[in-house]
């Protein structure tokens, strides 16, 4: 998944989502058959609005995400890609692309 980043590939999205948990979905080498909306291959990590990640290659209805917490935690999954809306970093400085 994101081992093979292809730089053509990378980018930064924001999660804006109507529901307040936006959760990460397993790759199919956790489990077999992911990613897909079945609670098999929902993931205990979850992101709220307004959290930034930097994005990868698409997968279907999905997108590889990778978010990195105040405390250094980096979480690395799917997301579904109509949760994140892209970010032209070029239009932002990158203290803007952060959370508070």
């Amino acid at each position: 998944m994101w081992f093979d980043l292809n730089p053509d590939d990378a980018g930064v999205a924001v999660v804006q989502s109507s529901t307040p948990r936006s959760y990460f979905v397993k790759d199919d080498v956790l489990k077999r058959g992911c990613p897909n909306d079945s609670a098999a291959c929902k993931d205990r990590a979850y992101l709220t609005p307004g959290d930034v990640v930097l994005t990868g290659k698409a997968l279907g209805r999905y997108t590889c995400a990778v978010f990195v917490g105040g405390k250094g935690a980096t979480t690395v999954g799917w997301m579904a890609t109509a949760a994140l809306v892209p970010v032209d970093p070029s239009d932002r400085a990158p203290q803007e692309l952060t959370r508070p």
